[in-house]
């Protein structure tokens, strides 16, 4: 598939305003098979960022990509296959995308493995990626072995990373059709190390508990959810 496939197109608006503070502004066009507008052109969910010198990062469900700062479209990158399973793409697939501040560290998260229950992918997967040329370094995954591989229902919600390289990811492991439903998942990764830190999950395997939100200054990491 060629890149003019994945990002149909990109516009840089412009900047405005006044003083120290210039906005700028792009327009995406991607395609899908999920979504379309009235033109019949396909549409694709998007998730953007930015790091502290203006650079643009982007994830949908097949691809991710970089604009640098000048708006410049550097890359664009095809799903991992690590996120496929032998007959096909599952579900949710890319779900997030993560930045550290300072630009050094960038990550991109979602479900995949072999197929779990309801076309979701059984595992949890974290990629980090190669800032310059977003080709993966290195692939984390973390699952609930409890269970049988059929009924395992990953979902990874929030990713963040802070300027040494430690990566939070959260979400929940969903066992379908009985205990432990839905619990909480966190995994921790040192990017720069390469090695995971921690993978929590299993509490009390009764309830609905999910982590929906990560956010970290450095020092401290704050999570939210159900």
């Amino acid at each position: 598939m060629s890149q003019q496939q994945l990002l149909l197109g990109y516009t840089n608006l412009g900047s405005g305003g006044s003083g120290t503070v210039q906005p700028v502004a792009y327009e995406f066009r991607l395609q899908s098979t999920s979504a379309t507008n009235s033109d019949g052109q396909t549409l694709t969910p998007i998730r953007v960022i930015a790091d502290d010198q203006g650079n643009v990062y982007g994830v949908t469900k097949f691809e991710y990509f970089k604009v640098s700062k000048f708006g410049n479209l550097a890359w664009v990158k095809n799903i991992p296959s690590e996120y496929r399973t032998q007959l096909e793409i599952t579900t949710h697939d890319l779900v997030n995308i993560a930045i550290s501040p300072n630009g050094g560290y960038l990550a991109i998260c979602g479900d995949g493995g072999d197929l779990g229950g309801t076309s979701y992918g059984s595992e949890i997967i974290l990629s980090h990626i190669n800032v310059n040329t977003g080709d993966s370094i290195k692939h984390y995954k973390v699952k609930d072995d409890t269970v049988a591989e059929s009924a395992r229902f990953a979902a990874a919600k929030d990713i963040v990373i802070d300027d040494d390289g430690i990566c939070n990811v959260v979400g929940d492991l969903y066992h379908v059709g009985g205990s432990p439903f839905h619990e909480f998942c966190r995994l921790i990764v040192d990017l720069s190390a390469g090695t995971v830190t921690a993978a929590h999950g299993q509490t009390d395997g009764q309830w609905m508990e999910m982590w929906y939100n990560v956010a970290s200054n450095g020092s401290k990491v704050i999570m939210g959810g159900l």
